[in-house]
């Protein structure tokens, strides 16, 4: 860590996140990738910790995981949806509103401290038909990430495929980067986090301590709303059952 001068990193799991190899042999978990599966997960986390432990460096650095089991909690400083190219849609998993979803559910879980990176890489099925120029809707769509990742625990940015050229030696996706108005909304919303960082403080030592995530969801304040723990949506249900 000191001829890094790392303060923090992403342990990614591997391979491509997806945990360790099915067919591999191992001297614990019955032997078998299948059953190490979910506890690798937190035996990578505790690696990461006990690194930043023995050098010495607890409270001063931290690293975020993009999988989860059990305690993982207890060792990883940050956890992370990942890195998709959001769209609008209901039905692909790396939308905008699932990663809104899955940062509200981690924290009722016990991953206090939900983030996603910002990925400023326009998908690459749109290359050939944008040319050189990013579309009104991904401009749209990156600058809303931008907004939402600001009220969370770390406003992170992704370069994705940004730079990588295709087949034929051109560019192989676009980058938000080149565009002035995501550029002036990255400016805006990084000064947002920026403005919010005593509160956030407050909210991150509430989540050390009480184990209260940053991210909450409404129902953790106000329980007996009927609006958030279900008893509307119960009783409409029944006017249209007939009861």
């Amino acid at each position: 860590l000191e001829h890094a001068s790392a303060s923090f990193w992403l342990a990614d799991t591997l391979p491509m996140n997806g945990g360790p190899p099915m067919d591999g042999l191992y001297t614990s978990e019955s032997n078998n990738g299948l059953a190490f599966h979910n506890s690798y997960a937190e035996k990578w986390a505790k690696v990461n910790r006990d690194a930043i432990r023995e050098a010495g460096r607890d409270g001063d650095g931290f690293f975020i995981v993009n999988s989860a089991y059990n305690s993982t909690a207890k060792h990883a400083g940050c956890t992370s949806l990942g890195d998709y190219v959001t769209n609008f849609h209901h039905d692909n998993g790396g939308i905008l509103r699932s990663i809104l979803n899955g940062i509200v559910n981690g924290g009722f879980s016990g991953l206090t401290h939900g983030h996603c990176a910002i990925n400023l890489a326009v998908p690459r099925q749109l290359k050939s038909s944008l040319g050189s120029a990013i579309d009104s809707k991904s401009r749209e769509m990156i600058c809303r990430w931008m907004e939402m990742t600001a009220f969370t625990t770390l406003f992170r940015t992704h370069d994705g495929e940004c730079g990588m050229n295709d087949s034929n030696g051109g560019k192989g996706t676009l980058c938000a980067y080149e565009d002035e108005v995501v550029m002036k909304q990255l400016t805006r919303w990084s000064h947002v986090y920026v403005a919010l960082s005593e509160y956030r403080l407050q909210l991150l030592n509430e989540a050390s301590f009480k184990g209260y995530p940053v991210v909450r969801h409404p129902i953790l304040h106000f329980p007996n709303d009927g609006r958030f723990n279900g008893s509307c949506l119960t009783k409409e249900k029944k006017k249209k059952d007939g009861g």
